[in-house]
């Protein structure tokens, strides 16, 4: 008798991130939005410390609703004016842009991901070189968060939101920045608890209505009270068109699914947010309708956990009554085939 005997590759639960990767996380960072204005101000200071100018007489918000103030102003006068912003605002991108690489290399240098039984750890450093351990029944859920610009490459981020941490550190960044085509992968390997799985299910067609129409009467009436002072605010017109765009592209990219023991929310806007909630995580769940609802014929569902990170990322607007007895149905682990 011949016995075979086989021999099995052991998985490797391990991630490393790349200078690549951490280089496309600091276009989109908390760095760089909260350092523009910044360095806007600073560089306008060294600007005036530099090449001083006689002080010029100072305009009262009373002076600037004044149509005489408005009558003086031309169109090569705000093109001049335009190109000059244009520039300076460029000038300030970019040396934000640098300062946050330099903090993003050296904040998640070395960034190293290890799953050894049922203990995450998470080893990173450069001047200072940190250990971090987090058992998998801490962890609530888990977030892929697509920044502007980092997702226009194809990169997004993965954090945690687990049981015992408040305020600040209830978030847990995982992977700071990873190729959205390696999620699947790279998660089937450390996390298969999480079963990564694209929402299809959408919003109610009224959620879009019920909130672009509020928003576009409020600038219509703003418009309307500006022109009374000047006709260049007629020029803010196309910026109706924008907001509504924006609020359909919202509305139509927000999708929400239920499979097995998870809730899938993903919600769009200039970042986009998947979040995969543990069922048994979940303590309440509750549904509000008010009086501009109602007219729609729409719900908002809130989920409540032990210390989220976010509330927003937990809670959705648009959603009929049928849907809101479907997720409690499945809340309750009652008549739903996962």
């Amino acid at each position: 008798m011949l016995i075979e005997n086989r021999s099995t590759i052991p998985l490797n639960k391990e991630h490393h991130v790349s200078s690549k990767e951490i280089m496309m996380l600091s276009m989109s960072s908390n760095t760089f939005w909260l350092g523009l204005p910044l360095t806007i101000v600073v560089i306008q200071h060294l600007w005036g410390w530099l090449f001083p100018t006689p002080e010029e007489e100072q305009v009262s918000l009373m002076d600037l609703l004044n149509k005489d103030t408005w009558s003086g102003v031309t169109l090569e006068n705000s093109i001049a004016v335009s190109l000059y912003l244009v520039a300076f605002l460029g000038i300030c991108t970019m040396v934000t842009w640098l300062f946050s690489i330099g903090m993003a290399r050296f904040r998640y240098k070395g960034w190293h991901l290890v799953r050894t039984g049922d203990v995450i750890s998470i080893h990173h450093g450069w001047m200072e070189r940190k250990s971090i351990q987090i058992q998998m029944k801490r962890i609530q859920s888990l977030r892929i968060k697509e920044l502007m610009f980092g997702s226009l490459y194809g990169y997004a981020s993965l954090c945690m939101d687990c049981v015992g941490y408040s305020g600040e550190r209830s978030v847990k960044l995982l992977i700071p920045s990873i190729r959205t085509s390696e999620l699947t992968e790279v998660l089937g390997r450390l996390l298969p608890e999480f079963q990564f799985q694209t929402p299809t299910r959408a919003l109610h067609r009224n959620a879009k209505f019920s909130i672009a129409t509020s928003v576009i009467l409020l600038l219509v009436i703003g418009i309307l009270i500006g022109c009374y002072f000047t006709m260049w605010f007629l020029t803010i017109v196309p910026i109706i068109y924008f907001v509504y765009k924006h609020i359909s592209h919202i509305y139509v990219h927000t999708k929400w699914e239920i499979a097995a023991n998870l809730f899938i929310l993903r919600k769009a806007s200039f970042n986009q947010t998947t979040v995969y909630l543990l069922r048994e995580s979940i303590e309440s769940i509750s549904t509000r309708q008010s009086w501009w609802q109602r007219l729609f014929r729409i719900y908002r569902l809130e989920m409540d956990s032990d210390s989220p990170a976010n509330v927003r990322e937990y809670q959705m607007s648009g959603v009929t009554k049928e849907d809101c007895d479907e997720i409690l149905r499945w809340y309750k682990n009652k008549n739903h085939k996962s």
